[in-house]
This record gives C-alpha cells, structure tokens and sequence, in this order.
C-alpha cells in the first residue's frame, strides 16, 4: 500500500514540460510553434482552474478482465468517497472550456501498485489532439519514461521526444529497455475515447 501512495501521489509535469522542450525560435517550423504554443496555453488553463470539473472512472472489475464500466464524478471528494465500495484503476480528469473538452488526463494503475501509467492531452476546439504526453513511473526497473507528442490537426505528429528519468532520484538516465512498459490505446480525436458521448460539463463547473 505504501509503494503504490508513492507512485500514484507522484505529481505529473503536465504540458508544461512540452512547452519548454529544447527548441531554436528563429528556425523552428511555424506550425510546430503554434502546436506547443496551444499545447501550453491548455496547460495554463487547466492549472489555473485547479480541480477538474469532470472525472470518470472504471469501475467495472479490474481481476475480471471484464468490459469498462464509465461512471461520472462530479467532485474529486465524491470519487474518493465512492473508493470504499468500489475501486477503480482507469481514471479520467477533465476540463472544458466553453463546454469543450480541451484537457482529459487519465491515470492508469493495477491493484499491486507497483507502476502508473499519466497519458495527458490537449485537445483543440475541433476536438483533435494537439499534443499528448504519455508517463510511466514504475517499480519494474525503477524508471520514469516520458513521451511526448505534438499533432497538426490531422493527427500528424509533428514532433515526437521519450526521456528516461530515474524514479527516485528524479536525474535523467540513459535510454534502456529494462522495463516493463505499458501499452494503452492513445486516442487522436475526442470522438475516439470510449465515453465521448459522457463528455458534458456539469452545470457551473467551466
């Protein structure tokens, strides 16, 4: 129990991150910089608001295997609250912005605890993705992987970085393959995620 408090409490860069990517101004493509430019400004945002106004969690049976169960929490308190009768391991925040879906960051994780997987995104007002960061912390070689994506608005990515960081120390490492890596679907559009059809802003909270 304590491991997994460790991992899943682990706070996530966000965006931000993407936005400050090694880059050269004077001769980056101008579409590149209007992407991580967006990117950013989606990262302010949703920072600024604080709490998501949205969540929506599986709590279909994790040991099942069985199919998602998608239920919507309005407050991360009610989510908590809800944890003492039903547990759940694929979690969604969101934050709308004039009743658009522009941030859903989802948290991945199992009943050992053991690792986390953050896929976070920054959806435009078309609902395609502009950029999508994917971190895995894990126990399974004690690592932190961190990609990076930045989309045009066909889904085209752009521009594309994987960062390797040691899980305790938090210092950059060399590129390894001596992790168990995680593989989730990564959705481009807002249409593709599975509860598309779920995503409205409860009323006063945008």
């Amino acid at each position: 129990m304590m491991l997994r408090s460790v991992l899943l409490g682990a706070v996530a860069l966000l965006f931000a991150q993407a936005a400050c990517m090694a880059q050269n101004p004077s001769v980056e493509d101008p579409a590149l910089t209007a992407v991580r430019d967006y990117v950013k400004s989606v990262s302010e945002f949703s920072n600024k608001q604080g709490s998501p106004h949205l969540i929506i969690a599986d709590v279909s049976d994790y040991n099942e295997n069985s199919k998602p169960v998608w239920k919507k929490y309005v407050s991360e308190e009610e989510l908590e609250n809800s944890r003492e009768e039903e547990e759940s391991y694929t979690l969604a925040y969101i934050w709308f912005q004039d009743e658009i879906p522009v941030a859903v960051n989802f948290t991945y994780s199992s009943p050992s605890g053991d690792w986390a997987l953050y896929v976070e995104y920054a959806f435009r007002k078309d609902g395609s993705a502009a950029g999508i960061r994917r971190e895995l912390r894990t126990f399974q070689g004690n690592i932190i992987v961190t990609r990076i994506s930045l989309l045009d608005e066909n889904g085209k990515v752009l521009k594309e970085t994987k960062e390797f960081t040691d899980l305790e120390t938090q210092k950059p490492v060399p590129a390894t393959t001596n992790f168990a890596d995680m593989e989730v679907d990564i959705y481009k559009t807002v249409k593709e995620i599975p509860f598309a059809s779920m995503l409205k802003p409860v009323s006063g909270k945008q």
